[in-house]
């Protein structure tokens, strides 16, 4: 075996670790219909708009297995884009009956830019979501101060890291 196979960790040994469940448990979430059901149907959305390649699978199901497991009241989303990953946190909300996912978004600067954000979100999801068009660093303060606590923070944004640290330090507890 090489040394990148001995330092190489399956994605559910890996969410494992990270959420205290064991793998067979996070096995059968990644088999759930509702998470099939939901990658067709954004699917078919995406090539019936035109728009964007299924590109966060990985992130996307390690998203869905968490919100799954930790059965999260508030999830706050940074980076949509076209809205893969908020579709997954969104069926898995539905799935545990609970939940509110706020995603924060500063669309890109080019023409029909909007009509792209979140567009593969199946719309029996979307009660579930409050879409925030701006920067992170402004709305995220604002969102944080509403909130008595966030549950679950995934980001797919694509600025800079300072950017995104920016934007977050307000989502973590002073040391």
């Amino acid at each position: 075996m090489s040394d990148y196979g001995k330092c190489s960790v399956t994605q559910c040994a890996a969410m494992s670790v990270a959420t205290g469940a064991n793998e067979s448990e996070i096995e059968a979430i990644l088999r759930e219909p509702a998470l099939t059901e939901t990658r067709a149907e954004c699917l078919a959305i995406a090539r019936e708009h035109q728009v964007g390649q299924y590109t966060w699978g990985g992130f996307a199901d390690v998203c869905y297995a968490i919100c799954r497991l930790n059965k999260p009241a508030i999830v706050l989303e940074t980076g949509v884009a076209f809205g893969w990953t908020s579709a997954f946190i969104l069926a898995a909300l539905e799935v545990n009956g609970k939940g509110h996912l706020h995603s924060v978004d500063l669309p890109a600067f080019r023409p029909g830019a909007s009509r792209i954000t979140g567009a593969v979100v199946p719309d029996r999801l979307r009660h579930r979501s409050t879409l925030l068009p701006g920067p992170q660093c402004q709305l995220l303060p604002r969102l944080l101060a509403a909130a008595n606590a966030v549950h679950s923070f995934p980001s797919c944004s694509a600025q800079p890291y300072p950017a995104r640290s920016a934007g977050r330090r307000p989502a973590w507890p002073s040391p």
